[in-house]
Order: C-alpha cells, then structure tokens, then sequence
C-alpha cells in the first residue's frame, strides 16, 4: 500500500510479497513505483520498486 501524508511517502508491505521492499528509501531521492491500484479498499499494491536517481 502507498500513502502519501504532507508531502512524505509511506510504504507498507503485503507480508507475502517481501520481494518488491527495497532496501531503503531515501529523502530526496526519486523512485518509481509500479502499482495495482485497488479501488475497493482505494489501496496502491506495490509490483516494483526502482530508485531513478540519487
């Protein structure tokens, strides 16, 4: 799930799906994230994670 809060992104984990964690992020640093969007429960499930730049 990705929840964006004053400007800071918060990732949380599916338990099950560990492989996608990176293993960091850092403040000032891009990422690009490859999502499934959920509109029931109006949650981003995170495919992908992959730093852009820094």
């Amino acid at each position: 799930e990705l929840y964006l809060k004053d400007g800071n992104i918060t990732f949380r984990y599916d338990a099950f799906n560990l492989s996608v964690r990176p293993t960091a992020i850092s403040a000032g640093v891009w990422y690009h994230a490859i999502a499934t969007y959920n509109e029931t429960n109006q949650s981003l499930y995170l495919n992908s994670v992959l730093q852009v730049t820094g």
